[in-house]
């Protein structure tokens, strides 16, 4: 590729990622169903033709949008999978970084996977992505469980995301309250009640 091709396709990645970005703003201000062309237009700054230039239709840029914001949660889950693999984890250690995952979404990108997942009920591309977060949080709390040596790890994998996914809820609500201290206090109680010897 020539110097002039791969600064064209760097500009043509820059712009692609400005109309995702402004799409995850959009949907987290007015929610899946009240994102336009218009309007991610307007907020990246750029003409409308870019809109249907990279995205066939208002559809793909929404998906393309979720996606970013799941993929992005992904990684960071993977690299907290990649740490408890790599040795032995505390109770408090599992409970803390899980914690630390759930505390660094920024508040945009929390309210748009939570409209997402309010959406997939009518949109099958949505119901993907937002299943893909469902799966891969479980999957990294899955591993760290099995470290720990818990008894029912599946089990408590899953309502250790679903608790997470509710304090998140709250956090939304109550803009600027501090769900860390209650969502590890919940989520350590879960974990030593499932180690506990029966």
């Amino acid at each position: 590729m020539s110097g002039i091709a791969r600064s064209r396709y760097a500009r043509g990645e820059q712009r692609r990622n400005e109309l995702i970005a402004a799409t995850i703003e959009l949907i987290s201000e007015r929610g899946v169903e009240g994102v336009s062309h218009r309007l991610v237009a307007a907020r990246a700054g750029v003409p409308l033709s870019s809109t249907s230039y990279f995205f066939g239709s208002i559809d793909d840029m929404i998906a393309a949008a979720v996606t970013e914001v799941c993929d992005g949660l992904l990684r960071r889950l993977e690299s907290v999978s990649a740490q408890f693999v790599a040795g032995d984890v505390t109770v408090d250690e599992f409970v803390d970084r899980i914690v630390d995952v759930a505390m660094t979404v920024n508040r945009t990108e929390e309210i748009a996977q939570f409209e997402a997942y309010l959406a997939a009920d009518r949109r099958h591309d949505l119901r993907v992505a937002a299943e893909r977060v469902l799966s891969g949080f479980e999957a990294a709390a899955l591993e760290a469980l099995r470290a720990i040596g818990v008894a029912n790890p599946e089990m408590l994998s899953r309502q250790i995301v679903a608790m997470i996914d509710g304090f998140a809820l709250h956090r939304i609500v109550r803009e600027g309250y501090d769900t860390a201290p209650h969502l590890a206090a919940a989520v350590k109680v879960l974990v030593e009640a499932d180690s506990a010897p029966m």
